[in-house]
């Protein structure tokens, strides 16, 4: 799975990260490879490192809710995704619309909606326009 129109770890303030910029950029993409590389674990350890060098920093948090949504773990997304921490940082936006997909994925169409709305009030056009697409989309798990 690859997820189109990921904000990079440079788009925001230097107070949010700590680390110097190009390890910072460096671990984050690394990270989003191993997730749209079907590495989960490996994913998880860096963010979870990047969360232990940075407490104070909402992208690891960003980076643990991709891998839980990765891996199917829709609760674990959210628990990542809707952190204060996250929700308080420019990142917000971009998190809701991760957690909305993360619904839309577990069939929870009342979830998508409300994180898509809390999405769409703080985010760019490219964002709105990813999650009308997504929820135009007709998610089928049954098996025929």
């Amino acid at each position: 799975m690859i997820f189109a129109g990921m904000p990079t770890a440079e788009a925001h303030s230097a107070d949010l990260f700590p680390l110097e910029r190009d390890t910072r950029i460096l671990f984050y993409e690394l990270g989003i490879v191993a997730v749209n590389n079907l590495l989960g674990v490996l994913a998880m350890q860096l963010y979870t490192e990047l969360q232990l060098a940075e407490p104070d920093a909402p992208y690891p948090l960003v980076g643990l809710g991709l891998v839980a949504m990765a891996m199917g773990d829709a609760h674990g997304a959210k628990q990542n995704f809707t952190h204060p921490m996250v929700l308080e940082s420019p990142l917000a936006p971009y998190a809701q619309g991760y957690l909305a997909l993360a619904y839309k994925l577990s069939g929870n169409n009342g979830g998508f909606e409300e994180a898509s709305l809390a999405a769409r009030e703080g985010s760019n056009g490219e964002l709105q326009a990813v999650l009308e697409e997504v929820g135009n989309t007709v998610v089928d798990f049954s098996q025929q």
